[in-house]
């Protein structure tokens, strides 16, 4: 179990693509099969296309950003207003999942969206990153 496990912490996981313009009509087209997929599970909440080509989209907790030179996917807990006709609105939270599960989920997408893309001519990436969102106080970090 990782520490992360034990405090209300969410992961983002991104990669840089090295910019290579010849082939972003070829990215576009080999991504899309994964956002048909995410709206046909009737998943996704929003969906905004972003600059010349990109997409930012939101899907049960999760949030892509989807780009021809990066590719980032994160969570975040989100409430959800519930309304009824005739009475106040209610208030919905997400199930608690632990840090480990949620990376899990994470991963498995970029996973499925870089292997979407191997067939690109000439992708290539430059950085990886993973980041851990926790609100913590300095003094309760973990020790080294």
């Amino acid at each position: 179990m990782l520490w992360l496990d034990s405090v209300f912490a969410v992961p983002t996981v991104a990669v840089r693509l090295e910019t290579n313009y010849g082939a972003v009509s070829d990215i576009q087209k080999r991504i899309m099969p994964f956002i048909d997929k995410l709206h046909k599970s009737g998943r996704i909440q929003r969906i905004e296309q972003k600059e010349i080509w990109g997409y930012s989209l939101i899907a049960g907790g999760f949030t892509f950003h989807l780009r021809n030179d990066n590719i980032a996917v994160s969570y975040a807990y989100s409430v959800d207003e519930i309304s009824r006709p005739g009475t106040l609105p209610s208030f919905e939270m997400p199930e608690l999942r632990t840090y480990s599960e949620i990376m899990k989920e994470t991963c498995e997408y970029v996973r499925e969206i870089l292997l979407s893309l191997d067939a690109v001519d000439d992708l290539r990436y430059d950085r990886i990153g993973v980041v851990a969102d926790a609100n913590l106080e300095g003094d309760s970090l973990p020790p080294e």
